[in-house]
């Protein structure tokens, strides 16, 4: 066998493990579905007339079980929620752990620029849509991953943190909605 044929055998493999990833995991959709009633949570917290500190700190509160919620909807979807059959799963924990990351983007902002912070929020949760684009090959990832980081960025500008809380939620119910599609052709 020569370079190129092992080389092109290494890719098949590596295609075939992401096809069974998202199979296997259904795309990510029990995270997906699991944060639409974080996003109810934050856009009436949005509606409340509290100062914007309290506001972002309750925020940070509603959005912490989202784990626990995906792991059960992860049971009637019929999805293992922790399957180390599959090497690349463990790049999908890896994935979110990088949002980790960015939330000190988002703890700078709860303090230095507390109207701004469900922005950087949001945006940090658009990102980190990207690598599941390629983990899961699925162009809603990726076209999510743009649009809620640039419209975020908008909304969150030009209208503050109630049209972003909104959006999100929209774009939580549709984004799932057409992942559904996606994983069920």
């Amino acid at each position: 066998m020569n370079k190129i044929d092992i080389q092109q055998q290494r890719i098949q493999l590596i295609n075939d493990l992401r096809t069974d990833s998202a199979t296997s995991q259904k795309k990510g959709i029990h995270f997906m579905l699991a944060s639409i009633p974080i996003w109810i949570g934050i856009s009436l917290i949005q509606l409340l007339s509290l100062p914007a500190m309290t506001q972002n700190l309750m925020v940070f509160c509603i959005a912490t079980p989202l784990v626990p919620i995906a792991y059960l909807i992860s049971k009637p979807l019929g999805i293992k929620f922790s399957d180390k059959s599959n090497p690349l799963n463990g790049l999908g924990l890896l994935f979110t752990c990088n949002q980790i990351l960015y939330i000190l983007i988002a703890m700078w902002a709860y303090g230095q620029a507390s109207y701004y912070f469900l922005m950087i929020y949001a945006m940090i949760f658009g990102a980190h849509l990207l690598p599941f684009s390629w983990l899961y090959q699925s162009r809603i990832y990726k076209i999510s991953a743009i649009v809620v980081s640039i419209t975020c960025l908008i909304l969150g500008s030009l209208f503050g943190p109630l049209a972003v809380a909104f959006f999100m939620l929209t774009h939580q119910v549709i984004f799932c909605f057409l992942l559904w599609r996606e994983i069920k052709p």
